[in-house]
C-alpha cells in the first residue's frame, strides 16, 4: 500500500518541524545549564568572587590520603566546624555562598568538601562506597583540625555520606 503524495509531504513537514523544535530546545536548555558540565569553578574565579564582596578567599586544602588527596575549601577558625558535602555530581563550590556568609562564619569554621573523585580531590574516579567516602572525608578533616565538634550538612548523595560519617 502506497502513501499518497500529499500525506508524504505533510509527514516530512512535521518531521522537519519536530527536529527543528528539538534543536532549539537543546540550544536553549543547554545554554542555561552549561555550568553543569564542569560542576565547579576555577580557584582564581572563586577568589575573585570573595574579594568582590570584600571577603578573604577561603583556604584551599588538599589533604593527602593514601595515593590521592581530598580537597576542601575552609573559611574561619572556630573550634566548631560546619561541614558541607555536595551531591553527585558536584563540588565544593556548590556551597560557596555559605562560605561567604559572615553570620555563619561567626558560628564556626565553614568547610565545603570535594567528595572523593570530584572537583580537585584525587584520584579522579568516583568512590562508590559510602563507607569509604565518609572515612576519607573524616580522616582528611581530622588531620586538618576538625574534631568531633562538627555540624554535618549534606545535599543529595552528600546526605547519606554524612549520615554514614556520623554513624561511624
Amino acid at each position: 500500500m502506497s502513501v499518497p503524495k500529499r500525506s508524504r509531504k505533510r509527514l516530512l513537514s512535521w518531521s522537519v518541524l519536530g527536529v527543528g523544535i528539538a534543536v532549539v530546545l537543546v540550544l536553549i536548555l543547554g545554554s542555561g545549564f552549561s555550568g553543569c558540565a564542569t560542576f565547579s569553578i576555577e580557584r582564581a574565579e572563586a577568589e575573585n568572587r570573595f574579594r568582590a564582596k570584600g571577603l578573604n578567599p577561603p583556604e584551599f586544602v588538599n589533604a593527602p590520603l593514601g595515593e590521592g588527596s581530598l580537597h576542601f575549601a575552609s573559611v574561619g577558625d572556630r573550634e566548631t566546624a560546619i561541614v558541607f558535602v555536595h551531591g553527585s555530581p558536584g563540588s565544593w563550590s556548590a556551597f560557596m555562598r555559605y562560605l561567604m556568609d559572615e553570620d555563619l562564619i561567626r558560628l564556626g569554621r565553614v568547610i565545603s568538601v570535594d567528595r572523593p573523585g570530584f572537583g580537585e580531590s584525587l584520584p579522579k574516579r568516583a568512590e562508590p562506597s559510602l563507607k569509604e567516602q565518609s572515612r576519607q572525608i573524616f580522616e582528611a578533616l581530622s588531620e586538618n583540625g576538625v574534631n568531633g565538634n562538627a555540624v554535618l550538612i549534606g545535599h543529595s548523595l552528600g546526605g547519606p555520606v554524612i549520615a554514614r560519617m556520623a554513624a561511624d
